[in-house]
């Protein structure tokens, strides 16, 4: 793509960023239709959606899928382009009991612990986690 096509669909750097955001929440909700059987969100249960949240954020994704989401939360524009994902698929930690927000904090741990460390989780270690926090979700 030249440099004047780029410009020509995306004016702004915001909306270069909003697209990308775009890009990411949508092959995440793809991912999470994958783990759950093809199901979508409204067809599953609670607990079962958040099985799938919990195994997809088990595993060490790329570091720039990290990145996008901790840039994310810096503009209201990139939080609404994840909101719906969001709202579909993850628990509202306000409104769950106290073992369904412990089992998705731990999906968030696993998520970026092998960026944090110089020491990552081996890969059974990792899913005897996992296992853990399923656990939590047990209906």
């Amino acid at each position: 793509m030249s440099k004047s096509g780029l410009i020509y669909h995306f004016p702004t750097r915001h909306e270069l960023l909003i697209d990308c955001h775009k890009l990411c929440a949508e092959r995440w909700e793809e991912e999470l239709i994958g783990l759950s059987g093809g199901k979508t969100a409204e067809q599953l249960s609670p607990r079962q959606r958040y099985r799938a949240t919990l195994e997809s954020m088990g595993k060490n994704d790329p570091l720039i899928e990290l990145l996008m989401s901790i840039h994310s939360q810096s503009h209201p524009d990139f939080q609404e382009v994840w909101k719906d994902v969001d709202r579909r698929w993850i628990p509202d930690p306000a409104g769950e009991d106290a073992s369904v927000v412990l089992a998705m904090v731990i999906a968030n741990g696993l998520w970026v612990h092998d960026h944090l460390t110089g020491r990552p989780l081996p890969p059974q270690r990792r899913r005897a986690l996992i296992d853990v926090a399923l656990g939590h979700l047990a209906e």
